[in-house]
């Protein structure tokens, strides 16, 4: 038998006992294969892996949830731009009156934004802007429509 297979057949043995299938540690009753080391362990793993992905594919240009092409001047395609636009716009909508829309922080007047989120998105926006004028210069995007050539 080859190792890859003795090694699933005492992780599968393991759990039959209800032990976790790495170590021997008892984990019956819990409904768990993993104690919760190993759990921990295997989900910093997997963030890991994934912002490795993520970041791979904006380098790439690609969208940073599905790898599909992405809207210009975006993270993202349409479909997870779209997506993403709709949640943080049902969780400012969640927020009450005169709370901060990105956390709990009080509003400033006539705005949905405390000062330190204002400044940001001035900041962020005042960033796109000039980034689209100069592709708009260098004449790597339409006018119109801002796409980029």
């Amino acid at each position: 038998m080859s190792r890859k297979l003795a090694q699933i057949a005492l992780a599968e043995r393991r759990e039959r006992e209800g032990r976790c299938a790495k170590c021997e540690i008892v984990v019956a009753g819990t409904g768990d294969i993993l104690c919760p080391y190993h759990r921990e362990a295997n989900r910093k793993a997997s963030a890991r892996h994934n912002e490795k992905r993520r970041v791979r594919r904006v380098t790439e240009g690609k969208c940073e949830s599905c790898g599909a092409p992405t809207v210009p001047m975006h993270s993202r395609c349409a479909t997870h731009l779209k997506k993403a636009r709709a949640y943080a716009q049902a969780r400012r909508l969640a927020k009450p009156d005169g709370q901060c829309a990105e956390c709990k922080a009080d509003a400033l007047a006539e705005h949905k934004l405390c000062e330190m989120h204002l400044v940001k998105r001035r900041e962020r926006q005042r960033v796109l802007r000039k980034t689209k004028r100069m592709l708009q210069q260098k004449g790597k995007t339409d006018a119109v429509s801002g796409q980029v050539s």
